[in-house]
């Protein structure tokens, strides 16, 4: 995802939380279009849906058509959602029951309650001139309860704050876990220009080819691993090259060892067995090219990168 792709939501997701804090309870229409945007953004069908519902009402031909393509757990998230419209029957005189039933917004969907289908627009009009009428002439309670209404008015906007404080803080964290892998990716592709370009030419290689070739990546990737054991640990005259995985493996794990003493040693011991580990099975796991699938190549990239890191860091 990137970056201005993530910026986008952030932005979004704050202008949102904002919007919440200064309109309305009842005031939600401007709020429900940049739900049904940054839902998009983010793609939850039905946070995404309900918006939709919301803005268009929940009986309009568009919303009944896009509910049909609902996963199983998607359409159970969207039914919660929608239940915030769900009142007592009794609370609706007969006579405004039968008009609501008449035009198509009110559905009974179980016994003893009934949801209102129009858009949100027309809903708070209808709360607004309700509220207002019995104000200024009664003193009893108006056909559909204000106070149920004003209930639904406010859940819908809590359940707004929190998906938008879900995805604010989801995203932000992505941009600067994203941030610190880049930092990361660029001290280690300085530091393998400096000291052995071959394993970052195969780095570079392996990032090429993730995606048209997953063979060649996963090559390429166990090549930089062996690129760096002989950096670590060079050959020396008298003795002989092996070419066997483990003679690459136990190279770096004799650099390691060479290493357990010296300023850093406590830090060193304390991190010995899990990079000895990491080391073996990352590079036995690259090997395994038909039981690896596409799904997986960056994030064996991504492993490949913060162990060289890591052994890179013991160089000092």
């Amino acid at each position: 995802m990137s970056d201005n792709l993530i910026q986008e939501i952030t932005d979004l997701a704050k202008e949102i939380l904002s919007e919440c804090h200064h309109r309305e309870t009842h005031d939600l229409v401007l709020i429900f279009q940049r739900v049904l945007h940054l839902s998009q953004l983010v793609k939850n069908r039905s946070s995404e849906l309900w918006a939709l519902s919301e803005l268009e009402g929940y009986q309009s031909e568009k919303v009944l058509q896009e509910l049909k393509n609902l996963s199983p757990a998607q359409a159970l998230e969207y039914n919660s959602l929608q239940q915030l419209r769900s009142f007592p029957a009794d609370c609706f005189l007969e006579t405004l029951k039968a008009q609501f039933l008449a035009t198509g917004e009110l559905v009974v969907a179980e016994p003893g309650r009934a949801t209102l289908t129009m858009p949100i627009k027309e809903l708070e009009m209808s709360y607004l001139t309700d509220r207002e009428y019995y104000q200024q002439t009664y003193s009893i309670t108006a056909p559909l309860s204000l106070s149920l209404l004003e209930r639904a008015f406010t859940q819908m906007k809590n359940r707004i704050y929190i998906f938008a404080s879900e995805i604010y803080l989801r995203y932000r964290l992505t941009r600067n876990v994203t941030g610190i892998f880049d930092e990361k990716v660029n001290a280690v592709n300085q530091s393998l220009a400096q000291l052995c370009p071959s394993v970052l030419k195969n780095l570079n290689q392996a990032l090429e080819d993730r995606v048209i070739d997953k063979t060649k990546a996963l090559v390429s990737l166990k090549e930089s691993l062996r690129g760096l054991a002989e950096f670590l640990v060079p050959v020396k005259k008298e003795e002989v090259l092996d070419s066997s995985d483990q003679f690459y493996i136990s190279r770096i794990g004799r650099f390691f060892d060479e290493r357990l003493t010296g300023a850093k040693a406590d830090l060193h011991r304390a991190n010995y067995r899990s990079l000895i580990t990491r080391s073996s099975v990352l590079y036995q796991r690259l090997k395994e090219v038909d039981k690896i699938g596409e799904n997986e190549i960056e994030g064996l990239i991504i492993q490949t990168y913060f162990l060289i890191a890591d052994v890179l860091d013991w160089c000092d």
